[in-house]
């Protein structure tokens, strides 16, 4: 495919890419490109061009943190690039007005991951990705940064070992939702339940078994996809 070509100075021509077509999953085209004068005399050759799909982002995970923190961000999607090394991208983080870049990662051609900035305010922040820091997806995904929840009391705070109490926690700050959704008791998603929110300072849950695990644990409020709020 032919183009017009525009002499900018001696040492540069500028032209117009004609469309290319991405024709696998890696969502990446490279063809080769030459410079020729109006006669046809080739006047340069071996210079490569790489053609890049436009990806799309249709989830984020967690798709809300705790403000002032910053934590990995998982975007799954379709048709991001991997071809060889060639695995790192941008993530545009926008909120207020204003947008930050930060590096991420591709992972397949249908995840990538990138660190959240800690924005310091409760509010909600876009995320896109580019692999080639022009041209970003349009997804509209959104991060929610929310206050973190306060715990001061557990009641009852003894149980039997098999689980099937209902506590009632006492604090501040719970996020009705995805941000303050399951109980944890301990560490390790398996001994996890889901809250039963009342108010903002008040919600209930069941106790898991323990698993064999006699003594005190920690008792916390996390998100559906397992981060600490």
């Amino acid at each position: 495919r032919a183009v017009e070509g525009e002499v900018v100075s001696d040492g540069e021509v500028r032209c117009v890419t004609p469309g290319g077509d991405v024709r696998d999953d890696t969502g990446i085209h490279e063809v080769e490109m030459r410079l020729e004068g109006r006669g046809g005399a080739i006047l340069c050759e071996g210079v490569m061009y790489t053609y890049v799909s436009r990806a799309s982002v249709v989830s984020v995970r967690p798709s809300a943190v705790v403000a002032g923190r910053s934590v990995e961000i998982t975007l799954t999607g379709t048709r991001f690039s991997v071809h060889g090394r060639r695995t790192a991208l941008s993530c545009r983080w926008g909120g207020g007005g204003r947008w930050t870049d930060v590096p991420g990662k591709v992972r397949t051609s249908t995840m990538v991951t990138c660190q959240s900035p800690g924005m310091g305010a409760e509010g909600r922040m876009s995320v896109e990705v580019s692999s080639d820091g022009v041209e970003y997806t349009r997804g509209g995904m959104e991060v929610w940064y929310h206050k973190e929840a306060v715990l001061t009391a557990v009641r009852p705070s003894r149980g039997p070992e098999g689980g099937g109490t209902e506590v009632t926690l006492v604090g501040a700050g719970v996020m009705l939702g995805g941000a303050h959704s399951r109980c944890r008791f301990g560490v390790g998603q398996d001994r996890e339940s889901v809250v039963r929110w009342a108010t903002s300072s008040v919600v209930t849950c069941r106790v898991p078994g323990s698993g064999g695990l006699v003594g005190n644990v920690t008792v916390e409020l996390v998100a559906e996809e397992g981060h600490a709020s």
